[in-house]
């Protein structure tokens, strides 16, 4: 694998999370989190976010912590699990426990959780070998990708892809996998990952352009953990990447004039939705007609 120093053009590497996630490209790089805020909020929002520049760091819950540990056990990568013999953290001795382990890049879950985990990780291991076909230590498993482009770097760190990049795994742990629900959480929040994992790729792999699949293996964290497959609707799809080619212009620029300006101030003109026109006419219709009817039953016309 090569090293970020071996940095020179698109590339892979098997760099840890934390070296990863604090961007060890030659300039400062985007990722789908950072691109995601440039369309939604604001190149300040970004720049804010963005480890080498604003510096804010994403605070761990439990929720994250369990999907965390789920991914770990189940890909067989990643940092280690362990379990306290804690009922929470609200005990100061909980606490600096949890913190000593999160320093050292071991993912702490209180009992229940860790044995909650434990149910989970074999059941989404084996979703992950179905829908590859294969098994999972035949995967490449959280490597880092690197691509380079007119002088800008992106990356991304697939949870599990096939050696020629070709199919990509996402594993989510959820509150619910119902296809219906999740295919809108995939609409809704997950459409950009798929989008900005192919243009990323993309660069690494450009014979492959147009040939890769992005599928979500999506396991509830509950008993009986079940588990659902998503992917993206190809009409979606081009939407999505037609947003996320707007956030590599718009990084671009801000990177390159180093400019990162928040909203527009405005003022904006708050205009109404139709369906809230419609409803009000009809409903002022109905009130009027039933002024009318009133008025003609005393013998009055208005």
């Amino acid at each position: 694998m090569l090293k970020p120093s071996d940095f020179n053009a698109s590339c892979i590497s098997d760099i840890g999370h934390d070296e990863y996630h604090a961007d060890p490209c030659p300039i400062p790089s985007l990722n789908h989190t950072v691109a995601k805020i440039l369309i939604e909020r604001s190149p300040m929002h970004a720049y804010r976010a963005h480890p080498r520049l604003g510096g804010e760091k994403n605070k761990s819950n439990r929720v994250m912590d369990i999907g965390s540990a789920a991914h770990a056990m189940a890909l067989g990568v990643g940092n280690p699990v362990r379990s306290l013999k804690f009922k929470d953290f609200r005990t100061k001795a909980a606490q600096e426990t949890r913190d000593a382990m999160l320093q050292n890049g071991i993912t702490p879950l209180l009992e229940d959780d860790y044995n909650m985990v434990l149910a989970m990780a074999p059941l989404l291991r084996a979703g992950i070998e179905d829908v590859a076909g294969k098994s999972i230590d035949n995967l490449l498993r959280e490597i880092s990708v690197f691509g380079l482009e007119d002088g800008m770097w992106s990356r991304c760190k697939p949870d599990a892809m096939t050696a020629d990049f070709r199919l990509i795994i996402d594993a989510k742990t959820t509150l619910t996998a119902h296809p219906e629900d999740y295919s809108k959480k995939v609409l809704h929040d997950y459409a950009t990952a798929v989008a900005f994992t192919f243009q990323t790729l993309d660069l690494l792999d450009p014979e492959g352009v147009g040939k890769r699949r992005y599928v979500f293996v999506v396991q509830e964290r509950d008993c009986p953990e079940a588990i659902t497959y998503h992917e993206l609707d190809p009409t979606m799809l081009e939407i999505a990447q037609s947003q996320m080619q707007r956030a590599r212009r718009r990084w671009a620029h801000c990177v390159r004039t180093n400019e990162w300006p928040a909203y527009d101030r405005g003022p904006h003109m708050a205009v109404p939705p139709q369906y809230i026109v419609d409803e009000e006419m009809g409903l002022a219709h109905d009130e009027a007609m039933a002024a009318h009817v009133e008025a003609m039953k005393k013998g009055a016309v208005l």
